[in-house]
């Protein structure tokens, strides 16, 4: 598949259960067993009320018409004047084709058109090379909010410069 056959469109709230079924693949994607993956369900959980959340934005990827990634920005981040990534989710087979790098500039795009000076991402450990790749910086750790005792890095991409 190619890249122009990959488009960036608006979520319907129909979609909820597509999403939620790509989130918890694309997070199996990297091994976890299946304890984890029980203790992050709520976390990959996409109700249609999120989806009309006026606070956050959900774009979709789809290639070829069928959706194959999504991200969500959230408009109300600390610190002030940025957003948070709060997901970014390709299809494991999409992996590594350059469909996250697509999404993830479309986000920053976003960011801006929003009037945000940075986008703050809490970072499954496997993605944070993603990260830095596209320009983020880390700058700590924070707890998981769905695993106690772990850590998951915390990133920075500073649209300001």
């Amino acid at each position: 598949m190619s890249e122009s056959d990959f488009k960036i469109r608006e979520v319907d709230p129909s979609e909820a259960g597509q999403l939620t079924q790509l989130a918890h693949l694309a997070k199996a994607y990297w091994g976890y067993p299946p304890e984890f993956m029980a203790a992050v369900d709520d976390e990959l959980t996409i109700q249609p009320e999120d989806l009309e959340n006026k606070r956050l934005i959900f774009r979709v990827g789809t290639c070829r018409g069928k959706i194959c990634s999504f991200y969500t920005l959230d408009k109300e981040s600390e610190p002030e004047g940025s957003v948070e990534l709060s997901a970014l989710f390709v299809e494991p087979m999409m992996i590594g084709k350059g469909f996250g790098r697509h999404l993830f500039e479309h986000a920053v795009a976003e960011s801006r058109a929003l009037g945000a000076h940075s986008i703050m991402i809490h970072s499954d450990p496997y993605a944070e090379k993603f990260y830095t790749r596209m320009g983020a910086t880390k700058i700590g750790k924070i707890p998981s909010r769905s695993v106690s005792d772990r850590e998951i890095p915390l990133l920075k991409y500073d649209l300001d410069s």
